[in-house]
């Protein structure tokens, strides 16, 4: 006969297990979100807290504008659209991962970094949007739920 600490325990690593599963998951389909939504020309009002509102992102310059006109943009890129992609290593170099139970969403190389702390001066993206955090919630919730109703 188990005692009841035994199953505790055994059904708090089990949910672990479950949770470390969804999270995985989570977390790549987060990272998918970042990236389409910046893509999308979206970015966010303030990249200096965790969550914050969506917003268009800035306007390109005429200048800018005609510079890029000029030059080989990524697949996502047009020479008037604002969505961080000229080159597109930025935004692909957008990564996550998981550790213990936190999702780290970051940039994958120093030189991301550098154009990431430039371009966000005029255009903040580097945060969840309040329905990227939404998807966050809902969806550990549900892997929660889902364990608990097995």
């Amino acid at each position: 006969m188990s005692n009841i600490n035994d199953d505790i325990i055994t059904e708090i690593a089990n949910l672990n297990k479950v949770i470390g599963v969804a999270i995985k998951d989570i977390q790549k389909e987060l990272v998918r979100r970042i990236k389409t939504r910046i893509r999308s020309g979206k970015g966010v009002a303030d990249d200096s807290q965790t969550v914050s509102q969506e917003v268009n992102l800035a306007p390109l310059s005429k200048n800018y504008i005609e510079q890029r006109s000029k030059m080989k943009l990524s697949p996502f890129g047009k020479p008037t659209k604002s969505n961080l992609t000229r080159s597109g290593e930025m935004v692909a170099s957008i990564k996550g991962e998981v550790l213990k139970d936190t999702i780290v969403i970051f940039l994958g190389s120093p030189e991301a970094n550098k154009k990431a702390e430039w371009v966000s001066e005029a255009r903040p993206f580097f945060a969840l949007t309040e329905e990227e955090n939404t998807y966050l919630d809902t969806a550990i919730s549900e892997a929660v739920d889902k364990y608990l109703n097995s």
